[in-house]
């Protein structure tokens, strides 16, 4: 018999008579890159490919696109920084999924 898969870890508890009960539950392996891989990924995917036309049609100034762009990433990184803080008050994997 196999054992459980690599990404899981065994837990001893005890159940509602006093029996001793192995259970497993996800590793907490995701670190810091991850969630800015996840972040980066999450900007990417909303449309980072798809609004530069329209935001230079209605700016036309090309330090204006660039301020915009900036002030964009500036706003992400405190995004992640708050949320990375709210996540680390959920003590179980899957963080705010749960």
């Amino acid at each position: 018999m196999e054992g459980p898969p690599s990404n899981l870890q065994s837990v001893l508890q005890l159940d509602e008579k006093s029996k001793v009960v192995q259970t497993y539950q996800l590793k907490k392996v995701l670190g810091v890159a991850f969630g800015i891989a996840l972040m980066v990924g999450s900007v990417i995917g909303a449309g980072i490919l798809r609004t530069p036309g329209t935001v230079a049609h209605y700016l036309q100034n090309y330090w204006l696109i660039i301020g915009c762009w900036i002030f964009g990433g500036i706003y992400v990184l405190i995004a992640v920084n708050t949320y990375a803080e709210l996540s680390t008050m959920l003590p179980k994997a899957g963080g705010g999924y749960n």
